[in-house]
């Protein structure tokens, strides 16, 4: 995994919030043809730098695609914060969620 920075050559990281960490490795390893470059506990003072409470724990997956420099993705999963604000704050009773996108690129599509 290349953790070069590359100036100028896109989005580095996203950071997306999951309810169900093991649904999102799956989905990532199975279906994008993503590689797992890291999973583990996220730390204290990470969790501080959030702004969350000291009870606060989160678990982490960060995933890449071969060595490009850019556009890492890392899905957390937290435990024991209180669920804060819906994605979409003007959901309807009959959305079923947010809408999510995240765009990433590729250079070979097989």
């Amino acid at each position: 995994m290349n953790t070069a920075m590359d100036i100028g050559g896109g989005w580095k990281e996203a950071v997306i919030s999951v309810r169900d960490l093991r649904v999102w490795i799956d989905l990532a390893t199975v279906e994008f043809g993503w590689m797992l470059g890291h999973r583990g506990p996220v730390s204290a003072s990470q969790l501080a730098a959030w702004g969350l409470p000291v009870s606060a724990a989160a678990e982490e997956a960060l995933f890449h695609c071969g060595n490009e420099a850019q556009g890492l993705v890392r899905f957390i999963q937290f435990t024991n914060v209180d669920r804060q604000q819906r994605v979409r704050a003007g959901a309807m009773p009959w959305d079923t969620g947010g809408i999510f996108s995240l765009m990433v690129r590729t250079r070979n599509m097989t």
